[in-house]
């Protein structure tokens, strides 16, 4: 099932990603990731998406795929990796 995400959307994601000169840190993904899950949870495919719009558009495909994939716990301890802590 395809989302169609609001253009008024997509730009708020691109002015973020902007401003967080199109990268995150780890307190930031972590934040994304607990925003994700807790949009999977209410079952809110908008959201979801838009969050992993955000994440395609600073080029982080693979933590992606983590989300689609896995539990908050997994993705917390890629996380970890990503950021040799």
């Amino acid at each position: 099932m395809k989302i169609e995400l609001k253009d008024s959307d997509l730009d708020k994601m691109k002015d973020l990603n902007a401003k967080n000169n199109y990268g995150l840190n780890k307190e930031q993904l972590n934040k994304v990731a607990k925003d994700y899950f807790n949009a999977k949870r209410k079952k809110d495919l908008y959201q979801m998406s838009l969050i992993e719009y955000r994440l395609t558009d600073i080029n982080f495909h693979s933590f992606v795929g983590i989300l689609v994939n896995t539990d908050l716990k997994n993705a917390q301890k890629e996380i970890e990796i990503m950021f040799c802590e």
